[in-house]
């Protein structure tokens, strides 16, 4: 490799995505084994192997496995779109990403000269189209209101812009042939390595959640559905009547974030957390949905429910922030129950948050319980 920074990408890419591997296995795979985790782990260990490949190629001056790294790289990013429907418990098709990469490779191994830049441009659209849908299917997963969704997404979503620029460039120009692609090598190169920060960032938050890392448990909105369904699946069979769904969450967030300022507001946010486990029976399930804004699902009666919100509200009231604050410490809380809204989890959850949506709207500090059924 005698270009100096052909060289100095390639170490920083190479570098960059080991990194990744070993931060989403450590912190990701292994602390919160998943199908969805195991598949974002193979995106970094395809990226990986695809870097290693192309720096042996180069030094060794093999066009052929040059190429088939080429397939590699482009194919990883794949995993993220399969990860990401098993993380909303759909089918993930699992096998594409695989069968792509394994077809990626080989084309771009054996595809004459003449016609590689146009094979290239067509891998590469490949990508940009599953990039596309994995923007799709962050819209549709639980956490998809919050911040730390939008690094995967801007840059899937500039993947997708590329890769078309590209097909419509290589039909018109037609390269003939990898010596033609040398800037959009390097490009590729700077590319990638920002890829791999931005899906590191959101995957490694998706799969340990910052309420994950505070307590030591899975809090992954979609874990707290799938579990949470079952349990009431099974509650229905035995016609237990005393499941609830609480939707609780800190009044005037986004003025608090202003008013407190950054680690401020964590530090509250983070303590409030530690109040609804501390006043929430040890069997309930807890989830976090959003800075701020957690669920729970239990089984308790009515007066056991009131009184632990009360309790929640009083402690939330007197939280020592250090300073004096422009906006009040409070929280809503909307509370569904198997009575009304069924026990469907969907259902429960979508009349919680009606009910916290109220009791903020009447002025906040306050629960709300549904009498019927949100329409």
């Amino acid at each position: 490799m005698n270009d100096p920074v052909a060289y100095g990408l390639a170490v920083g890419q190479a570098t960059l995505a080991t990194l990744a591997l070993v931060l989403m296995t450590g912190l990701g795979y292994v602390r919160r084994p998943h199908p969805a985790t195991l598949q974002w782990m193979l995106v970094f260990v395809a990226g990986a192997a695809g870097v290693y490949l192309g720096m042996y190629a180069e030094s060794a001056g093999e066009e052929s496995l040059r190429r088939l790294s080429l397939g590699i790289s482009l194919g990883a990013g794949i995993f993220i779109w399969s990860g990401l429907r098993s993380w909303r418990g759909v089918r993930s098709g699992w096998a594409v990403p695989v069968l792509y990469v394994a077809l990626a490779a080989s084309v771009l191994a054996v595809v004459p000269d003449e016609w590689f830049g146009l094979a290239f441009a067509a891998a590469y659209a490949v990508s940009g189209v599953f990039a596309l849908l994995s923007i799709i299917e962050l819209r549709r997963i639980p956490e998809r209101a919050d911040g730390m969704l939008l690094p995967l997404a801007l840059i899937s979503g500039a993947v997708t812009v590329v890769a078309a620029g590209n097909l419509v460039h290589s039909i018109i120009a037609r390269p003939r042939g990898p010596e033609d692609l040398g800037i959009l090598r390097v490009l590729d190169s700077v590319g990638a390595m920002i890829y791999i920060v931005c899906a590191l960032v959101t995957l490694l938050w998706l799969a340990v959640g910052r309420g994950a890392a505070a307590s030591g448990v899975p809090t992954g909105l979609a874990a707290f559905i799938a579990g949470g369904g079952d349990k009431l699946a099974r509650a229905a069979d035995r016609g237990e009547r005393a499941w609830s769904v609480l939707s609780i969450r800190l009044d005037d967030v986004d003025d608090l974030r202003i008013a407190a300022g950054g680690s401020l507001f964590w530090r509250i946010v983070d303590t409030v957390e530690r109040d609804v486990r501390a006043s929430i029976p040890s069997e309930a399930d807890i989830a976090v949905s959003s800075p701020g804004h957690l669920y729970v699902l239990l089984m308790r009666p009515p007066i056991a429910i009131e009184s632990a919100l009360d309790d929640l509200r009083a402690q939330v009231s007197r939280l020592d922030t250090s300073r004096p604050l422009a906006v009040q410490l409070s929280v809503s809380v909307g509370w569904s129950s198997v009575d009304v809204s069924g026990y469907d989890m969907e259902a429960l959850l979508r009349d919680a948050r009606a009910g916290a949506a109220r009791a903020s709207a009447d002025g906040g500090d306050r629960w709300v319980r549904v009498t019927e059924p949100v329409a």
